[in-house]
């Protein structure tokens, strides 16, 4: 048997169990390292709304100190 709809729902079948996990922060970057998506999870866990952080750089999620230290930087 030959799925011919496997590409259409494959964003929903990504989509249901990271939108709907509470417990786990779940968030995508970019390759240059921004913030792309934020899923409840994370809204919850770490306090901060989609709309606060989609686009920001990703180290804005470590310590203050973390990015002072240079302990967040990118590796080439």
């Amino acid at each position: 048997m030959e799925c011919t709809h496997a590409g259409q729902n494959t964003d929903v079948l990504f989509r249901f169990p990271v939108q709907s996990a509470k417990d786990r922060a779940i968030f995508g970057i970019d390759l240059q390292g921004h913030i792309i998506s934020w899923n409840p999870g994370a809204e919850h866990i770490k306090g901060w709304r989609a709309e606060e952080v989609l686009g920001q750089h990703f180290r804005m999620l470590f310590p203050e100190d973390y990015r002072q230290q240079g302990r967040v930087r990118r590796k080439s």
